[in-house]
């Protein structure tokens, strides 16, 4: 997937990328026995960007973020349609997710 990221994905990761927000992302990053889309190591912050096929996973998706939860790392799911409809406020949820 990093060769070929979503579009969602690509337009959050302009953003993110070179410590956009301030901290150090990676993308598809493993942890544990899952990939994530982007992780903040000094953050402990994972973001999901979630697309229409996510609609029929609801259950991993939950034991997905219940594992990185327990594992010490908060989760954000963002749509993908919030991220290219909307993205100052998907930015600004993650900007306050780093501040917590």
């Amino acid at each position: 997937m990093r060769g070929s990221p979503t579009a969602s994905e690509a337009k959050l990761w302009a953003v993110l990328r070179n410590k956009g927000l301030g901290v150090r992302f990676r993308r598809q990053v493993i942890l544990g026995p899952y990939i994530v889309d982007f992780f903040a190591p000094s953050a402990r912050v994972v973001i999901e960007v979630d697309g229409p096929v996510h609609e029929s996973h609801a259950e991993e998706d939950h034991a997905r973020d219940e594992f990185l939860r327990c594992s010490g790392y908060r989760v954000l799911r963002i749509g993908s349609e919030g991220v290219m409809q909307n993205l100052g406020t998907v930015i600004s949820t993650i900007a306050h997710a780093l501040r917590s």
